[in-house]
């Protein structure tokens, strides 16, 4: 199925798969734990509100799972409607926050070593 020839949206169709369940937005804020703001901008289609892109797909998937659509076939289907979390700005932020966390860890292991040493020292006095 073709949804670029199709009027709905992704929006659109959470809402009326919610609306069908019988949930209001409280019901899923709740079974969700995802805000009610988020799952609200979802329905609007207003990614930009959402805290990143991860969020967009991950919070896309939980809603249209707990609404009884497949959330992975969901994602598929309007792919082209959501946030790219492998764009490549996406990955070089991804990786340049992974580099600060393998320098920190190796700095603070090199504390850690610094530590024992001295310990080790005051030990054998």
């Amino acid at each position: 199925m073709d949804n670029e020839n199709q009027s709905e949206t992704i929006g659109q169709k959470l809402h009326d798969a919610r609306v069908a369940k019988g949930y209001t937005l409280d019901d899923l804020q709740k079974n969700t734990k995802i805000q009610k703001r988020y799952l609200m901008a979802i329905e609007e289609n207003d990614f930009d509100a959402l805290p990143g892109d991860f969020y967009v797909r991950a919070f896309v998937k939980q809603y249209a799972d707990s609404v009884g659509l497949n959330g992975q076939e969901l994602l598929n289907e309007f792919n082209h409607n959501l946030p790219d979390t492998e764009a490549p700005e996406y990955v070089d932020r991804v990786m340049m926050i992974i580099r600060k966390l393998v320098r920190f860890s190796e700095r603070l292991m090199s504390g850690v070593k610094r530590l024992e040493d001295m310990y080790q020292l005051s030990q054998s006095h």
